[in-house]
């Protein structure tokens, strides 16, 4: 054989056998597929457990008054929180307590005036990863879940005086933010507000209703005192305490709004006047004297439509272009409302909660607005009076006996020994946001 074929040959072999083993280690290195079926399952079963920890950890947090390790616990005073933070970025007044928001670190708190923390509330992005099932799952279910026309609250009892709230966004479907609260917060404002189970039977007469239209009445009255003992928004009467308040509907006007607005300001009394929004545009200056003499501006709607009979949408929208009428008269915004004809339900109190009102309805009807004699008024509102009575009464422009009645009922009460004090006073919350 000649030395060149020779070499070939020997090339050949030598290319082969690198071809063979390049392929093997190539084989070698390539998973099977029951491996790689078992690597994704792997991954994918550490990824629930990972959010199982977070979801439990989140609630071992909840159990210490915590929102997560580096945060203050609701055990403690939000001068604490300003000492290591400094001031806030944005403090807001919402049902009696504030709320204040710390942007960069994405929480805010909720304290009270003595500056005792009872809600904190993170908004950290990561939160936004929880699943709303998994949560289920691992927490059980729920003490309480309500929905509002943006939010899914979903509520936890992690013990006896903490809850911890989910509150989801339903556009997105994630969690928006967590909530730890102390219910015993709740305890202490309440005491504050009124003696236990301290709840008056609404009283007041005519001789003008027919047997059906006092039916009626009776049973509203009845249903308002349940709505009050049912839900801590919602007021018929202040405590046992001899103070009273002095409230008018339906104005402003130009004639008997004024009226009143002197005969308190000559007595040096507060007065609470719920005005409807259309009508503060229309008489600014009036509704300026009365905010300039110390009474309170608070709402009674936009345009007095029944509130019940509105979507909870349309509803949110009257309160808020209500308050944007009386905001761009005074330069605050009431927290105080009371719907047309007292009408209320679940719905206007939980849209109204969410805007940050309290809902004042009355415990004295003068009903000035049917045996409107000034005699017959005064007699209401004597024969009847409380501790911790709310007096409703009217200002709109056909109410010159009710505007005839105050100074008389005023120096009478005064007689009787009673204090006359607005609402934010009696009820001891704020009167605007």
């Amino acid at each position: 054989m000649k030395v060149g074929e020779i070499m070939r040959r020997y090339i050949k072999l030598i290319t082969v056998s690198f071809l063979l083993l390049l392929l093997t280690a190539c084989l070698k290195d390539q998973p099977n597929k029951k491996e790689s079926s078992n690597h994704l399952h792997e991954n994918h079963k550490t990824s629930g457990s990972t959010l199982t920890t977070q979801i439990l950890q989140i609630k071992k947090f909840a159990e210490k008054g915590k929102v997560n390790s580096a945060l203050l616990s609701l055990t403690q005073n939000f001068n604490e929180v300003e000492k290591r933070w400094g001031k806030p970025d944005q403090v807001n007044q919402v049902n009696g307590g504030f709320y204040a928001t710390y942007e960069r670190e994405k929480v805010t708190y909720g304290y009270d005036k003595e500056k005792n923390i009872y809600d904190i509330r993170s908004y950290r992005i990561e939160l936004k990863n929880l699943d709303v099932g998994e949560i289920r799952k691992v927490l059980g279910k729920p003490i309480d879940e309500r929905k509002t026309s943006k939010e899914n609250i979903i509520v936890y009892q992690v013990n006896s005086k903490y809850q911890l709230k989910f509150i989801i966004n339903l556009s997105s479907g994630n969690v928006d933010h967590i909530s730890v609260y102390n219910q015993e917060w709740d305890k202490r404002c309440c005491s504050k507000l009124m003696d236990s189970n301290y709840y008056l039977s609404i009283k007041g007469t005519s001789n003008q209703l027919s047997n059906i239209a006092w039916t009626n009445m009776a049973k509203w009255r009845s249903n308002a005192v349940l709505l009050a003992k049912k839900y801590n928004e919602v007021y018929v009467n202040g405590p046992n305490r001899k103070k009273v308040a002095l409230t008018f509907d339906d104005g402003p006007d130009n004639i008997n709004t004024p009226a009143i607005i002197t005969a308190l300001a000559k007595h040096h009394v507060k007065g609470n006047f719920f005005f409807i929004g259309e009508s503060v545009l229309k008489y600014p200056e009036v509704v300026q004297s009365a905010y300039e003499k110390g009474d309170l501006i608070l709402s009674h709607s936009y345009t007095h439509d029944d509130l019940t009979k509105k979507s909870y949408d349309e509803m949110q929208t009257d309160l808020l272009k209500t308050e944007q009428a009386i905001y761009h008269v005074i330069g605050k915004k009431p927290a105080i409302l009371r719907p047309p004809y007292g009408e209320t339900n679940q719905m206007v109190i939980s849209g109204a909660h969410e805007l940050g009102y309290h809902i004042v309805l009355w415990s004295i009807d003068t009903l000035d607005w049917s045996q409107m004699e000034h005699e017959n008024i005064i007699k209401n509102v004597l024969s009847n009076v409380r501790n911790g009575d709310i007096i409703l009464m009217h200002s709109n422009d056909d109410k010159f006996e009710t505007a005839k009645a105050v100074p008389t009922i005023i120096e009478e009460l005064y007689k009787m020994g009673f204090e006359i004090v607005d609402l934010s006073e009696l009820l001891n919350i704020q009167a605007y946001k």
